[in-house]
């Protein structure tokens, strides 16, 4: 019986799926923003329903770094807006590495 029992957490711990605390990282391309104006970006994890944070960002910075957790299936997917202009909340899902938002 101890054998069964070994035998089957070792098979459920080697194939085990992604789960919800395995994260990957993604980014905020502040492309679509105006160059010489600030806005805050709110970015909110969907699949860990947690926020991930608020950036200030202008069209001509960089693209930021984000880390989001997966779903059981591997796919990210995120909620955010644009809350200088008090904007909707926008959502991107079935997003995978490396994968950017776009406000």
């Amino acid at each position: 019986m101890r054998r069964l029992a070994l035998f089957a957490f070792a098979t459920v711990t080697s194939i085990a799926p992604l789960s919800a605390a395995d994260k990957i990282k993604l980014c905020i391309n502040p492309r679509y923003l105006p160059n010489n104006e600030y806005r805050t970006i709110e970015v909110y994890d969907a699949v860990c329903n947690t926020p991930i944070g608020s950036y200030r960002l202008k069209g001509s910075d960089e693209k930021k770094d984000i880390f989001a957790c997966v779903s059981d299936v591997g796919y990210a997917t995120l909620k955010y807006r644009n809350v200088t202009n008090n904007g909707q909340w926008v959502g991107s899902s079935l997003m995978s590495e490396g994968d950017c938002i776009s406000p």
